[in-house]
């Protein structure tokens, strides 16, 4: 085999694995098979653990944005007028390789 052949080979394996990395920042849906996406959890008491985590090309400003939007989305759909973030944590160590992630624990409260 000769190097033109190897070098072509080579760019067409590499032009593969670029196509597959994903270039767009993570949308608002729930985590499914992905690790990406949101996710929550209900305490029994109107308190929610509420997670999100983006891509590498997710801000982690966008993901605090979701997991908030979460957030509400619980509120209303359980009948509340508001909630209260009891504690939040954003992780945002290796935004090149890992991408960003946010947790907040939400109380549900009606007026």
């Amino acid at each position: 085999m000769n190097y033109s052949r190897l070098s072509f080979a080579f760019l067409l394996s590499l032009i593969a694995l670029c196509s597959c990395a994903p270039s767009r920042p993570t949308p608002y849906v729930p985590m499914g098979s992905s690790a990406y996406g949101y996710s929550d959890m209900s305490f029994g008491d109107s308190t929610y653990r509420v997670f999100f985590a983006g891509n590498p090309q997710t801000s982690l400003e966008l993901v605090d944005r979701y997991a908030l939007y979460r957030s509400a989305e619980l509120t209303v759909r359980n009948g509340g007028d508001y909630f209260i973030i009891l504690s939040d944590k954003a992780d945002n160590t290796t935004t090149t390789t890992s991408g960003g992630s946010s947790t907040a624990d939400a109380n549900v409260k009606k007026r």
